[in-house]
């Protein structure tokens, strides 16, 4: 595997890990903050809460690494569209 290739790998199980504890934890902070000001909140509602707010957390806090993320993808595509225009499969 090439090098471009474990990078982008890396690239994106960093990503995701990150998205998914970014989603973790604004569903905890949005179910202990409602228990801290006195609400019940079902743990169902706090997750559909906690996934919109980390949606857009996501998209903004996380923005470098997903153009790193497309940076990698654009590499190793144009590496393998070389390798395919040059007659290797």
């Amino acid at each position: 595997m090439d090098t471009a290739t474990s990078r982008l790998i890396r690239d994106v199980v960093i990503l995701n890990g990150a998205r998914l504890t970014t989603v973790v934890l604004t569903v905890i902070a949005v179910y202990f903050g409602a228990r801290a000001v006195g609400l019940e909140l079902s743990v169902l509602v706090a997750m559909v809460c906690g996934v919109v707010v980390a949606v857009a957390a996501s998209a903004t806090f996380l923005r470098p690494l997903r153009r790193r993320v497309n940076d990698g993808i654009a590499a190793v595509d144009a590496r393998r569209t070389e390798r395919r225009g040059a007659g290797n499969p």
